[in-house]
Formats: structure tokens, sequence, C-alpha cells
């Protein structure tokens, strides 16, 4: 079938290349295991940005980043092999699980741990923390503050083979870490962020 050799293609071409971020980076959310986490703040990521909006491919379970939804869009070969079939005619169900939605990139630091993660977020839990700063600004709430910051709750449920994630704020702003030299240890934190490029 003509779209298995072209995706068979697309899989050689990336076989070689880096994904979007070090596997380790990431922050997965397991099904049924709420993640709790604090986003950190903007002007520790590369570009002095806190979230960055990317397509994301899946080839051979490997996240590959959309060259045509980045800020600077170029062409990409996994869009044009997509419009290739779609021209040809393959059917958008056959083609789905190859396109890129938009997902939500943010440093986070997951209740407990020491070093932050990239979240690729959803839109359905991208947006509402979107739009949780966008009301803070207007409240005068510092949604980074290290030492009184906004709590994150992540759910994802499967159920009959689809899956769903949501969002859920903390009330009362806390901070990302306790105990002694708190200071200090929040530095050396942000520090060792990972970049969202």
């Amino acid at each position: 079938m003509e779209e298995d050799s072209v995706i068979e293609r697309l899989k050689a071409k990336y076989a070689t290349m880096g994904s979007l971020f070090p596997q380790s980076d990431y922050l997965a959310i397991e099904p049924d295991k709420p993640v709790i986490f604090f986003v950190l703040c903007g002007e520790y990521s590369a570009k002095g940005v806190w979230v960055h909006p990317c397509g994301v491919h899946f080839i051979n379970k490997r996240q590959i980043p959309c060259s045509e939804q980045e800020k600077e869009p170029a062409a990409c070969f996994i869009c044009e092999k997509i419009r290739e079939l779609r021209a040809k005619g393959v059917a958008e169900k056959d083609l789905f699980r190859y396109c890129a939605p938009i997902k939500y990139a943010m440093n986070v630091l997951v209740r407990g741990e020491q070093s932050p993660r990239v979240f690729l977020a959803p839109a359905t839990v991208g947006e509402p923390i979107i739009q949780t700063w966008e009301s803070g600004i207007k409240e005068n709430i510092n949604f980074f503050n290290p030492l009184l910051s906004v709590v994150f709750t992540v759910s994802r449920t499967a159920e009959a083979g689809k899956t769903s994630c949501t969002v859920d704020f903390g009330v009362e702003p806390i901070p990302i870490i306790a105990g002694d030299n708190i200071e200090e240890r929040i530095a050396k934190i942000l520090k060792g962020r990972s970049e969202l490029g």
C-alpha cells in the first residue's frame, strides 16, 4: 500500500534525528495517576518565554517537531508527505496518527523532584493553564513566584481506547519546594532547568 511505503521512508529519514527533547526530560502523565507540578518562571527558559506552542508528529513512537508550526515556519517533510497521501485519497483516519496536533511545551517542576522537566501539554491542559496565567496577571498574582507558586494537578483518563487530560488548580499558593536553604535550592533547580529551544 502507498501509505505504508511513504511511512517507512519517513521512519528511515528520522531514524538518526533527535526528538524534540531528550526522552528523560519529558513529563509523561500515566492514566489514573495524577501528577502535581509547578510551571517555572519564564525568564529561565531559553527564549524568555514560559510556554512554547508546537506541533508534534509521532513517527515510530518518537516525537518529532513540526517545522511548519514553529514561530518561523519552514517546510516540514512529514507534512508534505501527509498532503501527498491526502491528495491520493488516503483516508483521514489512516493519516491522523501521523499529524501534528498543537501541544504547549513548558518547563515544569514535579512536586517532590529536584530537576525540571518539559511537559508537552495537550490543548485541554495547556490552554486552561494559559488562561489561568492571564487571569492571574489581572488579579496581580505572580504565576511564577517560586515561594508562592500556583499548583497544577494534571490527570489522564483512558476509556474505550481514548485518552483525555484535565487540569485542576490549587487554591492556595505554596513554595515549589520546602525545607532549609530554600532560596539557594530553588535557584539551583531553576538554573538546571530544561530548555524549550
